[in-house]
């Protein structure tokens, strides 16, 4: 099975846009390239480095791309206050959602409530 590994990150230079490739980091900052043809050194975008998120292999309900980052609104059972925002993150070796608003250390897998999202809004911590 051939997984393609994709990243996100936004573009540090005005029009700060998202932009989706290959993702190469040194000591001078974080870069993506568009294409893999071409991965010499200097080749990629300069992101800005807290926006960079791996893309999750999943996709939302409009068949887009779930990135690390990505802010979700999950339907998990019937009380309201588990309709919360949640934040796609990686922890132990597995994309998980925690709490947007909360800063303990409660998870959930989120493979296993993929089907109950509701609504995502690209992640952007750069705010």
């Amino acid at each position: 099975m051939k997984r393609e590994i994709k990243f996100r990150g936004k573009l540090t230079i005005e029009p700060s846009i998202w932009i989706y490739g290959y993702l190469y980091q040194d000591k001078t900052g974080s870069y993506i390239k568009q294409s893999d043809k071409d991965m010499r050194f200097g080749c990629g975008l300069d992101v800005i480095p807290e926006s960079v998120g791996q893309s999750t292999g999943l996709k939302d309900n409009e068949g887009l791309d779930i990135y690390e980052g990505d802010i979700l609104r999950l339907d998990i059972g019937s009380a309201d206050v588990l309709k919360i925002h949640w934040v796609v993150s990686f922890r132990l070796g597995a994309f998980v959602v925690t709490p947007r608003d909360e800063q303990g250390e409660d998870y959930l897998s989120f493979a296993s409530y993929q089907d109950q999202l509701e609504e995502r809004q690209h992640g952007d911590i750069t705010k």
